[in-house]
């Protein structure tokens, strides 16, 4: 679901940018849902027992709203500078870097304002090799919080999403 949301927000500031990446995007989005759909029918569903101890936590909580609004104006900032100092270049590598945390916050600050600075094409690539980083923190933290033998399937898909994100961004800048 990342990838499709991933279009609905960029397509909410940038039709532009939307369009850059929705082949890339789309792609990569029936890839995951190919290796889920596999993994659904193949591999077998350890029994579940909901525990009504916990109480769901509303995404919407001030708390919430509060971190998303620094993050976006810190990695916004954070962008803004890589852009003057180290190009187009520096926000690729910026993107790798910012995979490893939320990546919404980046995605925003492309497609409202950074996109016209470095390009619809940079700012498209940008947000691939983000996505593709962000599925490898998935796939670590995938492997560190479970510790299960059964992790290692899981982590071994987002390990290839990420594989295939990046071929997908090499594509895209050539």
């Amino acid at each position: 679901m990342m990838y499709v949301r991933i279009i609905v927000v960029v397509a909410i500031f940038n039709i532009a940018l939307m369009r850059a990446i929705l082949v890339p995007m789309i792609a990569l989005a029936i890839v995951a849902a190919a290796i889920a759909a596999v993994f659904d029918r193949v591999v077998p569903r350890a029994p579940h027992k909901p525990s009504t101890n916990v109480l769901p936590i509303n995404p919407l909580r001030l708390g919430t709203a509060f971190i998303f609004a620094v993050l976006l104006i810190v990695i916004s900032v954070l962008s803004k500078w890589v852009q003057a100092h180290a190009g187009a270049h520096g926000v690729l590598a910026l993107a790798a870097v910012v995979g490893v945390t939320d990546i919404d916050p980046f995605v925003v600050s492309l497609a409202q304002g950074s996109a016209a600075t470095i390009g619809i094409a940079i700012s498209a690539i940008a947000i691939v090799i983000a996505a593709s980083s962000n599925n490898l923190l998935k796939a670590v933290y995938t492997l560190a919080f479970t510790r299960r033998r059964a992790a290692v399937v899981p982590a071994s898909a987002l390990g290839a999403l990420c594989a295939l994100g990046l071929v997908v961004a090499w594509i895209m800048a050539r």
